[in-house]
């Protein structure tokens, strides 16, 4: 449709007169005729032909505005890139499209003991060995409480080890209520709840994540050890009806598990919580127990006839059609771990000594140290981004690399295991679909 600059700067609203800028959290997968456009931290992504990602690209390296690239095309063409620019900005995609980058935006894992009632076969702390010391103190513990409070996160989290074994719990989640107004989650094996704890739970958090890992006492024992299951179950009985905390409970899903997944999600369900399911990933006290607990079997990349047939019936259900799963790991971008020593990781699955990225007991100023992204000058961060699709060799040049994972731990780890590039090659004719016109 035809439009005057009149109309295209009332279709524009406040963007007419701001330069056309990419967000830097924005990548481009390129095609022969398209590009898909990813955000890479809310994962919606959009195709825009190459002809009109060109206009915008060259428009925006001419240091262009927005009214001054609706003058700039034909006037049959101004509605349309007007329509485009809004659907640029609603996803956030563009500069001045979201608010600043705050505190808000940011999540926070807090490791309070390292100590535990359990020892897990594939606890990835190893939980209860005291490998890296004594918990801090209480008045140690509240000096690094002090500094995530004032950094004013999204959220808090509290976990272990088993955060409930400190004798001085109640007293350090009262210390942060009383000066946090953002919401509580309490990650928990669940074995310790009690009426009365369940009780101070549900006045202080506003969720809870209770790990179970098995549908009954045979397949939890494998993991967690006899008798935790009726434990667990029995806490979290409690917990439904001493509160009303957002419930979740979760499986990390292991060889001797796996075949009980759907019947793990249809008893949380029942329960009236939220199934997670977690993959098993390597760690020095799932070493000691490889006789015991194992990684799924990987499934066999599709290839010949197999794969055809495959590609064949996801046509006719037309999920090419469908916008595609893309990465957007939000591991040390909106979401930080701090262990029981004050030691920083990017997320909860990736703390290993290579991604340390300081200690927040020598941190002055916390804030700047993640608004100001000071973490990414650690020898942490940077082996961290080397596991990041485009960073990986192999992987960096390809135009699927957003299109084959979601998370770095989990990279990182298939990394470990040998299976990463497994299925390249079966991957790349699935994606190739969804370029196709």
């Amino acid at each position: 449709m035809s439009i005057n600059l009149q109309e295209a700067r009332e279709a524009l609203g406040e963007f007419a007169d701001r330069k056309i800028r990419f967000r830097d959290q924005v990548r481009f997968l390129t095609g022969e005729r398209k590009t898909l456009i990813v955000n890479m931290e809310t994962r919606f992504n959009m195709f825009l032909s190459n002809e009109v990602l060109d206009i915008f690209r060259g428009a925006e390296s001419e240091d262009y505005t927005y009214i001054q690239l609706a003058e700039a095309v034909h006037e049959d063409d101004r509605d349309y890139i007007c329509d485009v620019v809004k659907e640029l900005v609603n996803h956030y995609l563009v500069e001045g499209s979201v608010p600043p980058f705050d505190s808000k935006w940011v999540e926070i894992t807090l490791d309070i003991t390292g100590r535990c009632n359990l020892r897990c076969k594939h606890c990835c702390v190893s939980a209860g060995e005291s490998i890296k010391g004594e918990d801090l103190s209480t008045e140690e513990l509240k000096s690094v409480l002090d500094k995530i409070i004032a950094f004013d996160p999204k959220k808090i989290s509290l976990s272990g080890g088993e955060p409930m074994i400190r004798k001085d719990f109640e007293e350090i989640v009262t210390y942060i209520h009383e000066r946090y107004s953002g919401p509580l989650e309490l990650m928990t094996n669940g074995t310790l709840i009690t009426r009365e704890t369940a009780q101070f739970i549900g006045k202080n958090f506003a969720s809870v994540s209770v790990s179970l890992d098995g549908v009954d006492e045979a397949t939890c024992s494998i993991i967690r050890g006899a008798g935790t299951f009726d434990a667990c179950m029995k806490g979290i009985r409690i917990l439904k009806e001493e509160t009303s905390c957002e419930l979740s409970i979760s499986m990390v899903v292991c060889q001797e598990n796996e075949k009980y997944v759907k019947d793990f999600h249809a008893m949380v369900r029942e329960l009236g919580a939220h199934p997670i399911a977690r993959t098993l990933s390597p760690s020095e006290r799932l070493s000691r127990n490889e006789d015991s607990i194992h990684f799924p079997i990987p499934e066999k990349p599709l290839s010949g006839e197999a794969l055809a047939k495959y590609l064949e019936e996801y046509k006719e259900r037309k999920m090419h059609k469908k916008p595609p799963e893309t990465f957007s790991c939000q591991a040390a971008r909106r979401q930080f771990e701090i262990d029981y020593v004050g030691d920083i990781y990017p997320c909860p699955a990736l703390m290993d000594d290579e991604f340390l990225m300081g200690n927040i007991r020598r941190i002055d100023d916390f804030s700047r140290f993640i608004l100001e992204k000071e973490y990414e000058n650690s020898d942490g961060y940077k082996n961290f981004r080397k596991y990041l699709p485009y960073e990986i060799e192999r992987c960096k040049d390809c135009n699927k690399n957003l299109l084959c994972g979601s998370c770095v731990a989990m990279m990182r780890d298939e990394m470990k295991m040998g299976t990463l590039f497994d299925h390249c090659e079966e991957n790349k004719c699935i994606f190739d679909l969804y370029w196709e016109d």
